[in-house]
C-alpha cells in the first residue's frame, strides 16, 4: 500500500512539473485582411497552453460588445474562434478593442487587438502608414520605351501590391509586386505638340490603400536635319572646290596623299563639300537625262556630230 502511494505522489508531482505554470495567448488576429458587414467574422491566434481562448470586444469607449471564444488544442498552439456576424458585434463606425485572454492569465495581461469599423467591413487598425513617393511628370516620343518605379516612403513595407487605375493609356503596365511601370506608346498616342495622359497608381497593404496622379506626356520624334557638309581642314574656300576635284583625278601622289590622310571622308567630293556625281539617284530610262559630252558645242545641232 505505501509502495502504491509512493508511485502515486512520484506521478503527481511529474505532471505537475510537466504541466506549465501559466497559461497566455501569444498573437490574435483577424483571419481575413477585412470582413464586409453582412459577413461572419473569426479569428485566429496562438496560445501556449490548452483550454478555452475568450476575446472580449468592446469599443474604444469601454462599452461591452460580446464575447468570442475559441478551444485551444491539447497542447496548445494554433486556435481559431468560430464564425460570428459582424453586424452583432459593430454597430456603428469607429475604433474596436479585441482582448484574448486564456485560463489564469488576466485580461489585463491579454493581446489587445484594434479594429477598425467604417460602416461597411471590419479589418485590423495598422501599426504602419502606408504612402506612395512622389512620381514626377514624364514625356516620352512614341515608339520609345518608359520605365520608372513606384515606391513607398517606407522602404521597409512588404506584400504591397501595385496597380494602375482611372484612365490607364492602353499598354501601360505596372509590376504588382515590384511597382516597375513599362509603356512604349503607339504612333497613334502622341502628336508633334504631346497628348497628355493622367492616370494613377495604386498601392495596397492588407486594409490600406494610397493613390498617386502621373501624368505623362506623348510626343512625336522630331525630324532629323540634313547633314550639313563641311569641307576639310585643307580646303581653301576662296578657291573653286571642283580644282581639288580636278587634282585628286590627275595627280596620283596628291590622291594617295588625300586617301591615306582623309580616311573619315567617303571622297573627295564630301571633302570639298560637293555632291558626288557618281552616287546620282537612279531615274527610270524614260526620264533619264541626257548630260552631252564636254566636247559638245551647245550651239551647234547636235545631228551634225552624229553625221560626222
Amino acid at each position: 500500500m505505501m509502495r502504491m502511494l509512493a508511485v502515486l505522489a512520484v506521478i503527481s508531482l511529474a505532471v505537475i512539473v510537466m504541466a506549465p505554470a501559466y497559461a497566455d495567448v501569444t498573437s490574435l488576429s483577424l483571419t481575413e485582411p477585412s470582413f464586409s458587414s453582412g459577413q461572419d467574422f473569426t479569428f485566429n491566434g496562438i496560445t501556449n497552453s490548452r483550454g478555452i481562448v475568450n476575446i472580449i470586444i468592446e469599443s474604444i469607449n469601454g462599452d461591452y460588445k460580446g464575447l468570442v471564444s475559441a478551444p485551444s488544442s491539447s497542447s496548445g498552439g494554433d486556435f481559431e474562434t468560430i464564425p460570428e456576424p459582424v453586424s452583432e458585434y459593430f454597430t456603428s463606425s469607429g475604433v474596436y478593442t479585441a482582448t484574448a485572454f486564456q485560463g489564469t492569465q488576466k485580461r489585463a495581461d491579454g493581446i489587445v487587438l484594434q479594429i477598425q469599423y467604417d460602416g461597411g467591413r471590419i479589418f485590423e487598425v495598422p501599426d504602419f502608414e502606408l504612402n506612395l513617393s512622389s512620381i514626377r511628370d514624364q514625356r516620352v516620343e512614341t515608339g520609345e520605351k518608359l520605365t520608372f518605379t513606384a515606391t513607398t516612403t517606407d522602404r521597409s513595407l512588404t506584400d504591397l501590391e501595385y496597380s494602375l487605375r482611372r484612365n490607364a493609356p492602353a499598354g501601360a503596365t505596372i509590376n504588382a509586386d515590384t511597382g516597375r511601370f513599362e509603356w512604349t506608346p503607339s504612333a497613334s498616342q502622341g502628336t508633334r505638340q504631346g497628348v497628355v495622359y493622367e492616370f494613377e497608381i495604386v498601392v495596397v497593404k492588407a486594409a490600406q490603400e494610397d493613390r498617386q496622379s502621373v501624368r505623362i506626356t506623348v510626343t512625336e520624334p522630331v525630324p532629323s536635319e540634313p547633314v550639313l557638309q563641311i569641307p576639310a581642314r585643307f580646303v581653301d574656300e576662296t578657291k573653286d572646290p571642283q580644282s581639288y576635284v580636278d587634282r585628286y583625278n590627275s595627280e596620283p601622289t596628291y590622291k594617295e596623299w588625300f586617301d591615306k590622310t582623309y580616311p573619315e571622308y567617303s571622297s573627295i567630293y564630301q571633302a570639298v563639300g560637293l555632291d558626288d556625281p557618281r552616287k546620282a539617284p537612279a531615274v527610270d530610262d524614260d526620264d533619264a537625262l541626257v548630260i552631252p559630252a564636254r566636247f559638245v558645242d551647245e550651239t551647234k545641232d547636235p545631228q551634225s556630230y552624229v553625221d560626222r
